[in-house]
Parts: C-alpha cells; sequence; structure tokens
C-alpha cells in the first residue's frame, strides 16, 4: 500500500532524516490515541456525530426561521 498509514500505533515508528540518513524516530500522538483521552460531553457518553448534525442543522434553522419573521 502506497502513502501513509492511517492506523499507526503508539508503538510505531517513522523514519525521518539526520545527517542524509534515514533514522527511525517514535511516532507522535495520533488521533487514535488521543480519541480517549477526551472526555465525552456532559449527557454524551456514545459519539454520534449524524445526531449532532442534526440537532446543529435543526437550531439553525430555528434561527433563520425567527430572523426571518422578525424582518
Amino acid at each position: 500500500m502506497n502513502g501513509p498509514r492511517h492506523d499507526a500505533g503508539p508503538h510505531d515508528s517513522e523514519l525521518t532524516i539526520s545527517g542524509g540518513e534515514p533514522v527511525p524516530a517514535p511516532m507522535g500522538l495520533t488521533l487514535a490515541a488521543l480519541f480517549g483521552s477526551v472526555p465525552a460531553l456532559p449527557g454524551r457518553e456514545t459519539v454520534d456525530f449524524d445526531i449532532q448534525i442534526r440537532e446543529a442543522m435543526e437550531e439553525e434553522a430555528d434561527r433563520i426561521v425567527r430572523a426571518l419573521g422578525e424582518r
């Protein structure tokens, strides 16, 4: 497979160039590693982006309707 790996773990390494030579270096933090370190919003123990997107769109639609009614 060509291109970067998106499933690298904390014990994987990447190649960097030092003095013109490739040198293995520890990977930095990945999104996968950070995912569990960010607490969920209160009342949202599971992340369901479809629900969050729908709620945000409904709130924006309500805001637009109110703004049009104030004209």
